[in-house]
């Protein structure tokens, strides 16, 4: 609209309150050609050359077009990225992200909570490492056969130690991640702290271990005491016999 465009819409007050007598816009396209919005140009006198006007919002429109685009994309990237944080998170007590060689380059911070080390202390640090010796040697011949397979695995029980010299247990789960070129180039995956269901595990094996000692010796004695009686009523009959024998 060259000019007076106010006057054409009416029910637009800001256009009069701005004192807007010329208007240019075009759409905004994605790159799949749809409309995601318009970009418009508001003038206070009327627009003398509306061609260039056109033309200079359309090459400016092109690059604000794939700049909202972008941001739309980052966001919803976020998005899937917090959501899915969200959800490891409330699965397992930390999650992790290994090369092809077991060094640690990603950790979540809550790794902290469970096992000690911070984040930033563990990126470029092994997942052999911090574990007793006999421990680490089985999860390195573990992880090398895992990494020839390239498949996923699911709770492997290990066992750490962690900053403050305890022992602790961990359900490990993985997926293994490639290259553009297919090439595998580590694992990502979650760890479970599972050291208090461990315990509670021992705890129970225990009382049942001792639950049963207890219903042997009470069988032992149960039977014993059957014996005992059978015993009893033979040397009754002996005792009486010989009594008899001596008379």
């Amino acid at each position: 609209y060259q000019n007076n465009v106010a006057k054409l819409f009416p029910k637009d007050l800001l256009l009069e309150e701005m004192g807007v007598k010329g208007y240019v816009g075009v759409p905004l396209f994605d790159k799949m050609n749809n409309p995601t919005g318009i970009m418009v140009a508001l003038y206070r006198n009327p627009v003398k050359n509306i061609n260039f006007a056109e033309s200079f919002l359309q090459l400016v429109a092109s690059r604000t077009a794939a700049e909202m685009e972008r941001t739309t994309t980052e966001k919803a990237l976020q998005k899937s990225e917090n959501r899915f944080r969200d959800i490891s998170l409330s699965m397992a007590d930390w999650i992790w992200e290994v090369d092809n060689k077991g060094c640690f380059i990603y950790v979540s911070e809550n790794v902290e909570e469970s096992f000690g080390y911070s984040a930033e202390y563990l990126i470029g640090k092994t997942i052999f490492e911090h574990r007793e010796k006999k421990e680490a040697n089985r999860i390195q011949a573990v992880f090398h056969e895992i990494l020839s397979k390239q498949e996923p695995f699911r709770n492997l029980e290990n066992w750490l130690v962690n900053k403050q010299g305890k022992p602790i247990c961990v359900l490990t789960s993985g997926l293994p991640a490639f290259a553009d070129n297919n090439n595998i180039i580590g694992y990502r995956g979650v760890n479970k702290d599972i050291t208090l269901q461990k315990k509670l595990e021992r705890e129970k094996e225990k009382a049942e271990s001792e639950l049963r000692q207890a219903l042997k010796m009470e069988a032992v004695g149960t039977i014993s005491g059957g014996i005992a009686h059978d015993f009893n009523n033979i040397l009754g009959i002996i005792i009486g016999n010989t009594e008899l024998a001596l008379d």
